[in-house]
C-alpha cells in the first residue's frame, strides 16, 4: 500500500516537517510533499469547567491530552513529586480522556498516592472548552514519549499566551522556539523534564504571566 501511495499519489500535504521525513524514508519523493503545519479546530466554548482552589502561591502546571502511558503522565507525575519534595509550590492539572485505556488510570492513581500527590494534582476528565483552565495556567506540559506528529494542544496553549515544556519527540520540536515560547528537554526523561519545568519556574517574566 505505502508503494501504491507513493507511485500515485501526485502531491502530499504533512502537518508536519518530521511527518514528511517519515513518508521520504519509505519512498515519497520530497518534492511531491509540502509542509502545512496544522491548526487546531474550534473548540466548543459552551460551559465552564469548575477550577480548584489553590494552595497560597501555587503556580499551575497543566496536562491536557489523552491520559495514557505514551503521552508521558507517568514521567510528569514523577518530575512533579520531585519538584514539590524540592520545596517547589506547585500544582497539576490534568485535562484529558481516562477512559480510552481501560485499567491504565488505576495505574495512574496508584502512582499518584505512592508519591504523596493527592493534594496537588486534580484530575478534569475530558474538558471540552479547555480555555478556562489554560487561561489559569502557568505552564503547559506536553511530554509525549512517542513520535507524537503534530499536537494541537502546544498550539491551544499559545493561544493563550502559555509557554509549553516538550519532550524532543515527533514534531513536537516544531511548535517551540526553545527558550523563547517554550523549552524542548533534551530527552525523554525525568531529570529532563525536572530542568524544563525549573527553567519557567525560575522566570516568571517568562511564562507570560
Amino acid at each position: 500500500l505505502t508503494r501504491q501511495i507513493c507511485q500515485r499519489v501526485n502531491q502530499m500535504v504533512c502537518v508536519s516537517r518530521f511527518i514528511k521525513g517519515q513518508w521520504n524514508a519509505v519512498g515519497m519523493s520530497p518534492a511531491k510533499m509540502q509542509v502545512i503545519h496544522n491548526f487546531p479546530p474550534s473548540r466548543v466554548q459552551i460551559g465552564k469547567p469548575k477550577l480548584p482552589e489553590l494552595p497560597a502561591g501555587a503556580l499551575v502546571v497543566t496536562f491536557l491530552g489523552q491520559v495514557a502511558e505514551h503521552k508521558g503522565i507517568l514521567i510528569l507525575l514523577e518530575a512533579m513529586a520531585r519538584l514539590v519534595a524540592g520545596g517547589r509550590n506547585l500544582v497539576l492539572w490534568v485535562a484529558g480522556d481516562q477512559t480510552w485505556d481501560n485499567g491504565f488510570f488505576e495505574e495512574v492513581n496508584r502512582c499518584v498516592t505512592s508519591l504523596t500527590l493527592q493534594d496537588r494534582v486534580t484530575f478534569f476528565g475530558y474538558v471540552t472548552n479547555v480555555v478556562p483552565v489554560l487561561e489559569r495556567t502557568d505552564l503547559h506540559i506536553c511530554p509525549s514519549l512517542f513520535p507524537d506528529p503534530l499536537p494541537n494542544v502546544v498550539v491551544e496553549a499559545k493561544q493563550c499566551g502559555k509557554p509549553s515544556v516538550v519532550f524532543p519527540n515527533g514534531g513536537l520540536p516544531e511548535l517551540v522556539e526553545h527558550k523563547v515560547d517554550g523549552y524542548i528537554c533534551r530527552d525523554s526523561s525525568v531529570d529532563a523534564l525536572v530542568e524544563g519545568i525549573s527553567y519557567y519556574l525560575d522566570r516568571p517574566d517568562e511564562r507570560g504571566v
